[in-house]
């Protein structure tokens, strides 16, 4: 029955809502974060899905490269418009230490869901982060080569002027 309660199709009206403009993001993430919190779910169990979902969702062919680039001596960071708890455990699987989430989920003292904190403008963050990346590496933009696979990573392939754009 989905995460927190939320179903397959549940999560896809929701998507059509927010791309119709039936609803805004603020109103979209306002209902995901309601169902969430009614689900009481802990964040170990939190954890332990995002560490199922990394494990079964990681292409065999990008592991490899990753673990080639890493032997190389080159720099791979995760830049993501997901959730921390599953871009974590992404990040962990492939031996990424740099890793950024757009999403961030907020647990109270008891550890259940209290809230989603993000930044609207996905796009932004992930250049702010690429920004972030490039001063700690004393690397500028225009020679970070940016993977992506959707819209929210187009601000990114313009801040860094080169990338690779993966159909999924």
């Amino acid at each position: 029955n989905g995460i927190a309660g939320i179903t397959w199709e549940q999560d896809q009206e929701w998507l059509r809502q927010f791309e119709s403009q039936e609803i805004n993001h603020a109103e979209w993430f306002d209902l995901i974060s309601a169902r969430h919190r009614a689900s009481q779910t802990t964040r170990y169990q939190y954890a332990v899905i995002a560490r199922s979902m990394a494990e079964g969702s990681i292409a065999p062919d990008a592991t490899s490269l990753v673990a080639d680039l890493l032997a190389q001596g080159d720099e791979v960071c995760i830049v993501s418009g997901g959730v921390d708890m599953y871009v974590g455990a992404v990040a962990e699987r492939l031996g990424v230490n740099r890793w950024f989430a757009n999403y961030t989920f907020e647990f109270d003292e008891n550890g259940r869901f209290k809230d989603i904190i993000y930044d609207e403008d996905d796009g932004g963050a992930k250049v702010t982060y690429l920004k972030k990346i490039g001063e700690e590496l004393k690397v500028p933009l225009s020679e970070i080569i940016f993977v992506g696979d959707s819209s929210n990573d187009l601000a990114a392939f313009q801040a860094t002027g080169r990338g690779i754009y993966i159909c999924t």
